[in-house]
């Protein structure tokens, strides 16, 4: 399960103190509603195990998070599927029976008898969006943007959760999605399901990362551009430990690396260093307080 974050009181995970109860037994009544609508579609769909990181992880163990935090990527990666809580603040709030939220469109314009791609804005970084949106019938409907419900994407350790995993499922505030390594739909456009450009971006790369080593067709510019467009998105996500800023990626890194042969030096590729040290920032950079990476600066 990939969720946001824990919620305003994040009692409810595993510790040194409780994990031997822990391994006895776990009440499902005592467990937030985020765990149990997680385990209500687990069991719906079939499966037998589910993988939540708060109670998979012993919380106040350095040891025991350095070694699950090496494995992680995998977890995600050879997982059969992965419920993403993208609607949800915290685990206290459950996403099977939260109201949805659609909003009615801003304007909606006659069809110019013309096909429409779907458009969308925004300023990198800001929760404000708007979208231009052809519906079935083809009128033209401009909506402003949900964004600022998808809590989900606002964490740096989601990201790589979200690329690795084989299938995905996304419960967001205004309806059920999809996404595999090769396609992507919503209820709202059911017909777009065979359209593989919808968003494409994110869509190549998963299909990059899933791809046999033998039968990938991308060069090095190539897949070193997929990687910095990846650390674009990746640079406005926020983490509750800034020391995770490159953990949260260690997966990311290690399935791009093991594809293109590359040597990976903390967020830049040997290979292509002439063009990774010419980072820059936009607008918010922050120092971080303590050492965690050479800066390349």
């Amino acid at each position: 399960m990939s969720t946001a974050q824990w919620g305003p009181n994040p009692h409810f995970c595993t510790t040194n103190s409780n994990i031997a109860d822990f391994e006895q037994s776990i009440s499902l009544e005592e467990l937030p509603s985020t765990f149990r609508d997680a385990i209500l579609v687990t069991r719906r769909l079939g499966f037998r195990f589910l993988w939540i990181d708060s109670l998979c992880i012993i919380q106040d163990s350095h040891e025991d998070w350095v070694q699950e935090a090496a494995s992680m990527h995998l977890y995600y990666k050879r997982s059969a599927l992965t419920i993403a809580v993208d609607c949800a603040r915290g685990d206290h709030e459950g996403f099977l029976h939260l109201a949805r939220k659609n909003d009615p469109p801003l304007a909606i314009l006659p069809s110019v008898g013309l096909p429409l791609k779907q458009v969308s804005g925004t300023r990198l970084g800001s929760t404000q969006s708007v979208s231009v949106v052809q519906s079935p019938i083809g009128d033209i409907l401009l909506r402003r943007g949900q964004r600022d419900e998808d809590h989900l994407s606002e964490r740096g350790w989601t990201l790589q959760e979200t690329l690795l995993s084989p299938r995905t499922i996304h419960y967001s505030a205004t309806e059920l999605k999809w996404k595999c390594q090769k396609r992507s739909c919503s209820e709202r456009h059911l017909k777009k399901m065979l359209n593989p450009k919808r968003g494409q971006e994110f869509l190549s790369i998963s299909k990059f990362l899933s791809t046999n080593k033998e039968n990938l067709e991308m060069g090095y510019n190539e897949a070193f551009h997929q990687w910095y467009n990846m650390l674009d998105d990746y640079a406005f996500r926020a983490l509750s430990v800034s020391s995770d800023k490159l953990p949260a990626i260690s997966g990311l890194a290690h399935e791009f690396s093991s594809r293109i042969h590359s040597t990976y030096k903390a967020g830049i590729w040997l290979e292509d260093m002439h063009f990774g040290l010419t980072w820059s920032y936009a607008e918010h950079g922050i120092k971080p307080d303590s050492y965690r990476a050479p800066s390349w600066s």
